[in-house]
């Protein structure tokens, strides 16, 4: 298996996540370098450790851990004002399993996270 550095890890994830903005499955949280209403946002080596959107009623963060390709990921359902259950830290995989299941509707993508929580 590959071992890949923080960077590339980093770089690998903003790219999904990027093909997902750009093909409308998620709206990007982004209101530029600051520590305000949407967040802290640090700049590392030209991209993000921490990544936010929304999908629906979900509200989603995406933090990189210090080292490696481990992230803690927070979803909130604004509807219900309550946080999803999501194990954590999160590997590179498991992580592109739950940013593929973006493209599905949000009701299937609830029942997604709820099933992952009762594993």
């Amino acid at each position: 298996m590959i071992q890949l550095s923080s960077e590339d890890v980093l770089l690998l994830v903003n790219k999904w996540v990027s093909d997902l903005a750009r093909e409308n499955y998620i709206n990007p949280v982004f209101n530029g370098y600051h520590n305000g209403q949407y967040g802290s946002y640090t700049k590392s080596s030209g991209f993000y450790t921490s990544i936010r959107f929304e999908k629906g009623d979900l509200d989603v963060c995406i933090d990189h851990q210090d080292e490696g390709d481990k992230f803690n990921v927070t979803i909130l359902n604004d509807i219900d004002g309550e946080q999803l259950a999501w194990v954590n830290p999160t590997s590179l995989t498991k992580l592109k399993e739950l940013l593929e299941m973006m493209k599905q509707p949000p009701a299937a993508l609830v029942k997604y996270i709820k099933e992952q929580a009762s594993r």
